[in-house]
């Protein structure tokens, strides 16, 4: 693998950290560019560049070259023009641009929808919709400036160690408690993730080789099921856990808030084709692979024995303890 002289723009959180570490892992020259507020002590050896996208401060990037950019870039509300920004400063600068988008910027979904699938680029901004959009318009913008030398990485469920978002990492450590657990719907419930570590992996090989283009990006290469995912966790963690399955109606009735409090859980049909439908050919025969699901809970794990106290945001997913015990009463009571 060519050495590469890598920019990431973020670096220090989540999906950032691990490509970071992948690049330093293979040898790579490292540049990060963020705020320079949050998790400062993190990388000693890499290069730090200080500046704010959010206000346009990008000039401690100005009159510097790399050979690829990673723009790991969330929630914002004003993204769309924020990734243009940086792709206009640094379209002669850099020989690839890699956009972490999201399978959000679809504007419809069908079962085994693929990279054919129209997105929101048309669509108006609205709250629902505005991520979808903003994403959407950061890859065109992406792709007209950087040609076939732009990757967009349409991203599914991202899980691993370092999330904030306490998604998977819910389930994780729940199992771990171990007793009765309020797990929705059914055991076939199906579902697709990926681990933060093997997107870095694939994209830095599609960067070593040059290639661009839109993908679906998430995984396993197998039919994945919330049942397989408990007793995987069940088994590293040597849980005594045991599940109750609670039916969509019941969650309905009692309004369980949907993904965030019991994370994985929608109503909503298009969510659903979304989190547990895409069609990932595309990426896997051009060299997408995955790690076993196992060492994904591992890291978990790990990760959960050191992580700051607080370090889930606000908005972050799980159920109340007490209000899960209330719910499972309630569940007994009425099935009886």
């Amino acid at each position: 693998m060519i050495r590469l002289k890598v920019l990431i723009l973020g670096g220090t959180h989540f999906l950032g950290r691990h490509f970071v570490e992948q690049a330093l892992s293979l040898g790579f020259e490292v540049t990060i560019f963020n705020r320079g507020k949050s998790n400062k002590s993190l990388f000693p050896e890499v290069e730090k560049l200080v500046g704010d996208r959010k206000k346009g401060d990008l000039d401690s990037l100005k009159g510097r070259k790399w050979d690829c950019v990673i723009d790991t870039i969330g929630y914002m509300k004003n993204l769309d023009k924020v990734v243009e920004e940086s792709t206009q400063l640094l379209k002669n600068h850099v020989e690839h641009y890699t956009f972490i988008s999201s399978i959000e910027a679809y504007s419809e979904v069908k079962s085994n929808f693929d990279e054919s699938t129209p997105t929101r680029v048309n669509m108006k901004k609205t709250l629902a919709t505005r991520y979808g959009v903003n994403k959407a318009l950061a890859e065109n913008t992406n792709t007209s400036v950087f040609g076939s030398k732009a990757l967009n990485v349409r991203a599914g469920l991202i899980v691993g160690k370092y999330d904030k978002t306490n998604r998977f990492s819910y389930w994780v450590k729940r199992v771990e408690k171990g007793g009765e657990i309020l797990a929705p719907v059914g055991p076939d419930y199906p579902i697709q993730i990926i681990d933060a570590s093997d997107i870095a992996k694939w994209v830095y090989k599609m960067v070593n080789q040059g290639k661009g283009g839109d993908y679906n990006v998430t995984g396993p290469d197998y039919k994945l099921t919330i049942g397989q995912i408990f007793d995987e966790c069940k088994k590293v963690s040597g849980s005594d856990a045991e599940f109750t399955w609670v039916s969509n109606e019941f969650l309905l009735k009692n309004k369980i808030g949907q993904w965030r409090e019991l994370p994985f859980w929608s109503s909503n049909e298009q969510l659903l084709y979304m989190v547990n439908s895409c069609n990932v050919e595309k990426a896997i025969k051009a060299g997408l692979e995955f790690r076993p699901l196992k060492d994904s809970i591992l890291d978990i794990l790990e990760w959960e024995k050191i992580a700051p106290e607080k370090y889930n945001y606000k908005f972050a997913g799980g159920l109340n303890p007490k209000k899960e015990q209330k719910l499972l009463e309630k569940w007994l009571n009425e099935s009886e």
